[in-house]
């Protein structure tokens, strides 16, 4: 029963491939192997990395702009300014390195889950072939649930973003205490967008973590934590 559900299973994932095919976004040929895992691994743990810092340029820019808009705000106002203005111009390089990870990590996914499929009528046995094709299913499972997760975090990533340049135009222009208390509204819109970005970091983390975790190739994960654990000291 488990194999025939398997099979089912992967049934249904199959127009999916077959979308990506006729999209254009499989492009080579290559057999599968260690060197196409370690590479889209690679491009995942890019994205998570990109998604770390750029949930850092998300709280930094909030922080900024929340200090020159506090009704306690004691500091110099023009070097409060050139800070928030900083910190939102480092928001939107965050938001292009991010795009600039994840469109490399669809390009390398697509070969890479299409190759692994058309490898499956290789097998002389049948019992291997649907272990392969069981695996297949629940890689590209927790590789779409990355998509899932980043393709609306940029979008709200660059909506926040934008929003983010408004507030800098407009104190740019008209930075007075009833300015400030006259965006008292929206500032508070925007840290509600940066609470639900904050939870959308976190999903995209996660799923990245699960893939790697899942897909690394034997050592890599145990490799990751020594080095981060000699780093720490």
């Amino acid at each position: 029963m488990r194999n025939r559900n398997s099979a089912v299973t992967f049934l249904l994932l199959l127009p999916l491939l077959t979308t990506l095919a006729g999209c254009g976004v499989f492009t080579t040929k290559e057999k599968v192997g260690p060197r196409q895992v370690d590479d889209l691994l690679g491009r995942i743990e890019r994205v998570h990395i990109e998604c770390e810092l750029a949930e850092q340029g998300v709280r930094d820019a909030l922080a900024a702009l929340h200090a020159i808009v506090s009704p306690d705000f004691g500091g110099d106002p023009v070097t409060g300014y050139a800070e928030f203005v900083s910190a939102v111009e480092k928001s939107e390089k965050h938001y292009n390195d991010l795009k600039g990870a994840v469109d490399p990590m669809k390009r390398a996914a697509g070969p890479f889950f299409e190759q692994w499929a058309s490898n499956l009528s290789g097998f002389s046995s049948m019992d291997m072939r649907l272990r392969s094709q069981a695996r297949l299913e629940a890689t590209l499972e927790r590789y779409e649930t990355i998509v899932a997760a980043v393709e609306p975090t940029q979008e709200k990533l660059g909506v926040f973003n934008a929003t983010l340049r408004d507030h800098l135009l407009f104190l740019g222009q008209d930075f007075n205490a009833a300015a400030v208390a006259e965006l008292s509204g929206e500032v508070h819109s925007l840290t509600r967008e940066a609470d639900h970005l904050d939870a959308s970091f976190g999903n995209c983390l996660v799923a990245a973590q699960d893939y790697v975790r899942s897909a690394a190739l034997p050592g890599q994960v145990e490799l990751a934590q020594r080095q981060a654990s000699n780093a720490a000291e």
